[in-house]
């Protein structure tokens, strides 16, 4: 099993994430939305200030943290309170976060991979050279991470990747 607060705290030059799902169901986080979804402020939880703190630190490093979600062309509501509560703050720590239209997505996909041979899923990688997948059920609840290490596996990411990062629109300038 990948030990994820090592990869974190150790990466040497970047830490990517892509999100592909549009709603996650986090212990603690669904009752947070919930309350944002009634008109609630939300206050800023320790999980996300350490996080934060974890970007901050490691960009004075000169580790760049990137963090693409796949998104629809409306917002729901739980992804603006993601972005509120979550990459907002970690944009303000240093983290670069960029959204794609799900059609982006789809035609990358197509473009790179025509075969259908890569399913990929939601990812963590470290310095490109440490995979870590996210496997989620249908509801949005994390079932496991799987670290991979099959390198022609790890090129199809890195493709991937590097796609997404010319194709995403920095957060900041999104607009529906």
């Amino acid at each position: 099993m990948a030990d994820l607060p090592g990869l974190l705290f150790n990466a040497k030059s970047e830490v990517f994430r892509l999100e592909l799902l549009e709603q996650y169901k986090v212990d603690g986080e669904w009752q947070q939305f919930q309350r944002f979804v009634k008109g609630h402020k939300i206050e800023e939880d320790a999980q996300t200030r350490e996080f934060c703190k974890l970007i901050s630190e490691s960009a004075k490093k000169g580790v760049k943290h990137v963090r693409v979600h796949v998104v629809p062309k409306k917002l729901t509501p739980y992804l603006r309170f993601e972005i509120e509560t979550g990459y907002v703050p970690m944009m303000k720590a240093g983290a670069s976060i960029l959204l794609v239209e799900k059609s982006c997505y789809s035609n990358l996909l197509s473009k790179y991979f025509h075969n259908g041979s890569f399913n990929p899923k939601d990812f963590w990688m470290f310095d490109e050279k440490v995979l870590v997948e996210l496997h989620y059920n249908n509801e949005g609840v994390f079932k496991e991470l799987k670290l991979i290490d099959d390198e022609d596996t790890l090129h199809n990411y890195k493709m991937l990747k590097a796609s997404l990062i010319s194709e995403g629109v920095n957060l900041e300038d999104w607009a529906e």
